[in-house]
């Protein structure tokens, strides 16, 4: 806790006198640090309680003893098997939506579609560009630099 102290205390002089090469330290930061360091000192606190309320019980633990003896534990519930009802109605509403999809793409062959889950987005599709009749810069050059 020391270090931290001393830590805030070098933040708080960077604070108030800025040094060039050196990150700028705001207010913000040092509210953000202190909150840090208290919740820490908070923490040591409730532990000095703990120790200070166990003295006061002569050392004790805190948990009452069962009077009926110790409690023993249930052994863990297997797990049950999932149905095959349910794989194939996962598996068919699969296929139900496969056909959704390949019926809503074939009604508009002149889109795409990004599905990403929440939202989808459809753009036109491009035709294929023909080829032109004049010749491309680039080929242009390489056929002048050729000759």
């Amino acid at each position: 806790m020391s270090q931290k102290m001393q830590q805030f205390a070098s933040l708080v002089r960077r604070c108030e006198r800025p040094e060039a090469g050196q990150a700028l330290v705001t207010r913000g930061d040092l509210q953000g640090f202190w909150d840090m360091v208290f919740m820490q000192v908070e923490d040591v606190d409730m532990r000095f309680k703990k120790l200070e309320q166990s003295r006061a019980r002569g050392w004790l633990d805190e948990q009452p003893v069962a009077a009926a003896g110790p409690q023993k534990k249930k052994p863990p519930q297997p797990k049950p098997p999932v149905r095959a009802s349910r794989l194939a109605a996962s598996n068919h509403l699969k296929d139900v939506i496969a056909a959704a999809r390949r019926a809503r793409r074939a009604q508009q062959p002149n889109t795409k579609t990004f599905e990403a889950g929440f939202f989808c987005v459809q753009s036109p599709v491009k035709s294929p560009a023909t080829p032109a009749a004049k010749p491309s810069l680039l080929k242009s050059v390489l056929s002048s630099e050729a000759k």
